[in-house]
């Protein structure tokens, strides 16, 4: 029992991290991408 919750706590903190890293690479390109349109906009 209490190591199937010690399991789930480590697939949880994975996860966490995981997700944490695809969210910030996901902004990155974001904000890349916006700043590319700005640099548009501000040529015109």
């Amino acid at each position: 029992m209490v190591l199937l919750l010690c399991y789930a706590m480590i697939l949880a903190l994975l996860w966490e991290g995981s997700l944490g890293m695809l969210t910030l690479s996901w902004s990155r390109m974001w904000s890349k991408k916006r700043g590319v349109i700005q640099a548009q906009r501000f040529k015109n």
